[in-house]
């Protein structure tokens, strides 16, 4: 009988741990003086849309805003037929609102702002309801309807303008986005967790504020470049030099990963 040897071939598989984590960028500051970034025109890139979302970072700094000093934080305002905006209320509450082209506005009084320290916002629209989300959980909703048809509307960081009055932001922002579509509370979570994604559908506006040198001489750099690619940020009245009304270090949001490998696998994010 023969006899048959099995032989055996041990194969040294190795691992090892890949960590991985997001390196500190850049925010801007707002000086609450005069500092504001524009997208001019912005509007024309949700006009008609009957869907909307705007998303952010923002660390707020006026412990006692109120007219005329409530501070604005992102968005649309021209007051009568094209709202899309969120800005501090007062030291705990934020206030969002969607106005349409015939005039009607839809509000948000949402209370759980954090004075000095960062927190996500998230406004979506979805053609039947406004809603406002923070640190990727909702707080607030209402019934909406309309849309907003203005294309000549612009787009605000740091300040919205009522009446003639600015309400200008003492604070810093990060990751300022718009969509024309309604985000579903799976993004807006992922958005709070990480980051904003710059290949998501609908995208109009994304900055992502990582420009210039956090604290350094900016003085050369007078917009913000828009990672969507329609419309950059226009800065303006800022020192863009030293700690404040520049770029500063922002939020770090980015989840860190820790995970065991062998050899020809891949770490999928």
């Amino acid at each position: 009988m023969k006899k048959i040897y099995a032989f055996v071939i041990v194969l040294l598989i190795y691992s090892f741990t890949n960590s991985v984590s997001a390196q500190s960028q850049n925010a801007i500051d707002f000086d609450g003086l005069d500092d504001q970034v524009v997208s001019v025109n912005a509007s024309s890139l949700i006009a008609n849309s009957s869907q909307i979302s705007l998303s952010f970072w923002v660390y707020p700094r006026n412990p006692v805003p109120g007219f005329p000093d409530f501070d604005g934080l992102a968005g649309f305002r021209d007051n009568t037929v094209a709202d899309f905006y969120v800005l501090q209320y007062s030291s705990t509450a934020v206030e969002a609102r969607f106005r349409n082209s015939a005039g009607i506005n839809f509000d948000i009084l949402s209370q759980g702002l954090q004075l000095n320290t960062w927190q996500q916002f998230a406004l979506t629209y979805d053609g039947s309801y406004l809603r406002l989300f923070r640190d990727g959980l909702i707080t607030d909703s209402v019934s909406a309807s309309g849309v907003i048809s203005s294309t000549a509307t612009s787009f605000y960081m740091g300040n919205l303008v009522f009446s003639g009055t600015n309400f200008l932001l003492d604070g810093q922002m990060d990751e300022v986005a718009l969509w024309n579509r309604a985000l579903t509370p799976q993004e807006i979570l992922c958005i709070y967790k990480n980051k904003v994604d710059a290949t998501s559908a609908g995208l109009q506006l994304y900055y992502d504020m990582n420009t210039g040198t956090a604290g350094g001489n900016n003085s050369g750099i007078l917009t913000i470049p828009d990672i969507s690619n329609h419309i950059n940020g226009v800065l303006q009245n800022f020192s863009m030099n030293g700690p404040s009304s520049n770029f500063v270090n922002g939020i770090d949001n980015a989840t860190i990963i820790t995970d065991t490998i062998c050899s020809g696998q891949n770490l999928f994010f």
